[in-house]
């Protein structure tokens, strides 16, 4: 399966609240995908399928020299098949050829799908926010990824 990375448009917003509704616990309302789409500093991208087919989507803004990652998920059928790591890497590398010199994320600490996937890429825990999530209550672990290191660990 070819996957393609684009930035998202207001008629992936169904797909987007589709798969969200499938991955999260607390999910987003169209009109907020709508309004990070629409962002001034919005850097929201779909990766699709050969046939056209949206299969993740990443919300991000990217502010100054900072890219802050604040929703991803991809479709069930699609997990542990690269897609996830293919937008996070093209994303990535479209932000540092922007001038981005670092990333950053919240992620939960029990969702170790998620803390794998983003290990691998690069990103490193680098503190707590306590209370963060709801539905269930869990702290966030805080994640950066400051392009001066290594992309990938060894």
């Amino acid at each position: 399966m070819s996957l393609t990375v684009r930035p998202a448009h207001g008629e992936d917003v169904g797909a987007m609240v589709w798969i969200d509704a499938e991955s999260s616990t607390n999910p987003w309302s169209a009109a907020m995908f709508e309004a990070a789409i629409t962002g001034t500093h919005s850097w929201s991208r779909v990766v699709s399928d050969d046939a056209g087919t949206v299969m993740g989507f990443c919300i991000a803004d990217l502010i100054v020299d900072e890219l802050h990652i604040h929703n991803l998920a991809v479709r069930g059928v699609a997990r542990r098949r690269g897609a996830a790591t293919h937008l996070i890497r093209s994303l990535v590398t479209e932000a540092r050829q922007a001038g981005a010199t670092s990333a950053t994320l919240e992620v939960r600490p029990s969702n170790i799908p998620a803390q794998r996937l983003y290990a691998q890429v690069g990103f490193r825990r680098e503190g707590v926010r306590p209370g963060y999530y709801t539905q269930p209550a869990e702290d966030a672990d805080i994640l950066w990824w400051r392009f001066g290191r290594r992309a990938q660990p060894e």
